[in-house]
C-alpha cells in the first residue's frame, strides 16, 4: 500500500514569505471578496499583529492550502481555510483538520446555516471531524467590504460545541480586534452571538 504524503505546514511572517503566492492565490480562488481581506491588510497583520498565525499547507513540497487562525482568550479561530481546487476530493481537508487537532486543544469556527446540500454537506464534515455546531445559540457576520450585509452564520467547535461565553469571546474578538483593523467597519456593531434558548 502505498504511504500517504505528510502535511506539514509553514508560518507565514510576511507576504513576501517563499509560498505566499500560491497560498494567496488559493485563498482567493476559494471565498469570495466579501469574504476575505485585502492583501495589503493581511500584510499589516502579518508584521504586527502576534495574534494571527498565517499557515500554508504543504504536501510533498507544494503548496495545496492556506489556514488562517487567530489565538483568542477562550480558543484558537479558525477564520479562513482553504485547499487547492486541483486537490479537492483526495480527503486532504479531513487530513489537513486532523492535524489541526493534533495541534490545538480547542477550535472553533464559522460556517454557513445548513440549508442546502453544499452547506448541509461543508456541516457534515466538520462534524465527522468532531467540530460540534451550537444550535442553542445564532451568530451574525457582517461583509468585510462595503456596501455591508449581513449573514446569518453558525458556530461549530472542537471537541465540544461552542458554550456561550465562547459565542461571545468570538465575536467580540472579531468586532473590536479583526474588523476595525482590517476590514471597511470603522465602528462595527457586527458580529453578534444571540441567545436562541427558551426558558
Amino acid at each position: 500500500m502505498m504511504q500517504q504524503e505528510e502535511i506539514q505546514f509553514t508560518t507565514f511572517h510576511s507576504t513576501r514569505d517563499a509560498g505566499w503566492r500560491e497560498a494567496w492565490e488559493i485563498y482567493t480562488e476559494a471565498f469570495p471578496e466579501n469574504e476575505r481581506w485585502s492583501e495589503d491588510r493581511y500584510a499589516e497583520a502579518l508584521a504586527n499583529d502576534p495574534l494571527l498565525t498565517a499557515d500554508g499547507i504543504l504536501l510533498d513540497g507544494k503548496i495545496v492550502g492556506i489556514i488562517f487562525h487567530w489565538r483568542t482568550p477562550c480558543s484558537e479561530y479558525i477564520e479562513h481555510f482553504a485547499v487547492s481546487s486541483d486537490y479537492r476530493n483526495r480527503k486532504l481537508g479531513a487530513r489537513i483538520l486532523e492535524a489541526m487537532c493534533k495541534r490545538y486543544s480547542s477550535m472553533i469556527l464559522e460556517i454557513e446555516e445548513p440549508v442546502d446540500e453544499l452547506t448541509r454537506r461543508r456541516a457534515a464534515f466538520y462534524r465527522r471531524h468532531g467540530f460540534i455546531p451550537s444550535d442553542r445559540y445564532g451568530y451574525i457576520h457582517p461583509s468585510y467590504h462595503k456596501p455591508f450585509q449581513e449573514f446569518p452564520l453558525k458556530l461549530v467547535a472542537y471537541p465540544t460545541a461552542p458554550s456561550w461565553e465562547e459565542a461571545v469571546d468570538v465575536a467580540d474578538f472579531v468586532r473590536t480586534h479583526l474588523l476595525p483593523r482590517y476590514s471597511d467597519h470603522t465602528d462595527p456593531t457586527l458580529p453578534v452571538a444571540l441567545c436562541a434558548e427558551v426558558d
